[in-house]
């Protein structure tokens, strides 16, 4: 089982300077699921496969104040209020078979207070959590997608303003889930970390400068069902 010491306020803040406040946002994963429908040769036979994506927090929201530009060695190190868990879940309900799918994010409005940071501002770091087999309640984070920039997720080529993560080299084998029997689940845990690009002139920014951005993440995929 996935244990690992619970968080107890994720909405908790950090001072930097105390200039100015940003708050980072992930919304609509609890309530994202997604099905896809397979039908083989023979006209009769249909098999589908099921992910949904859950929260392993209870908010949706990474809260930081008081935020500076940071490098992406500060910004991998980010924890508590800095983080966000959630998981994908996939279910071979119809035939076993491979469910492969593919996380994507989404650009939201900022809240009417707020002033929208650019994509270009923004980095996202993705990482899989897992359980430490030697040591008991210790968790391991490996890198999937490595720090990078929303503009470069999100361009302009981009429709609806989506944009799909693309995971590191190597990496890639935990976008498939291989069901072996009907009825079988599968889970894999993530943690994302948001920050300021360090590149970002902050020279101007003022005790009454207040910026925002916002993101959905959500998954979708496909079955190849074993024949």
């Amino acid at each position: 089982m996935f244990e690992e010491e619970p968080k107890e306020n994720h909405r908790a803040s950090f001072t930097i300077l105390g200039i100015f406040v940003l708050l980072l946002t992930v919304v609509g994963v609890a309530i994202a699921a997604y099905t896809w429908t397979y039908t083989s040769n023979n006209a009769n036979s249909i098999s589908t496969g099921n992910i949904s994506m859950s929260l392993l927090e209870s908010t949706d929201t990474i809260s930081i104040e008081n935020a500076l530009p940071m490098s992406d060695d500060k910004g991998k190190q980010l924890k508590n209020n800095g983080t966000f868990d959630f998981a994908v879940t996939t279910e071979a309900s119809g035939q076993p078979g491979d469910i492969n799918y593919k996380l994507s994010i989404t650009e939201d409005n900022a809240d009417s207070d707020y002033t929208l940071l650019n994509k270009e501002q923004v980095k996202v770091y993705l990482t899989v959590l897992t359980n430490n087999e030697d040591a008991e309640n210790e968790v391991l984070e490996t890198q999937v997608v490595k720090p990078t920039k929303v503009s470069d997720i999100i361009t302009e080529n981009s429709d609806n303003e989506t944009g799909v993560l693309t995971f590191d080299e190597g990496q890639t084998q935990h976008l498939t889930h291989h069901h072996n029997k009907i009825g079988e689940t599968i889970t894999t845990k993530y943690r994302l970390r948001m920050w300021i690009s360090d590149d970002v002139d902050a020279s101007n920014w003022n005790e009454s400068t207040k910026y925002q951005y916002k993101l959905k993440i959500n998954a979708s995929g496909s079955i190849d069902p074993i024949q």
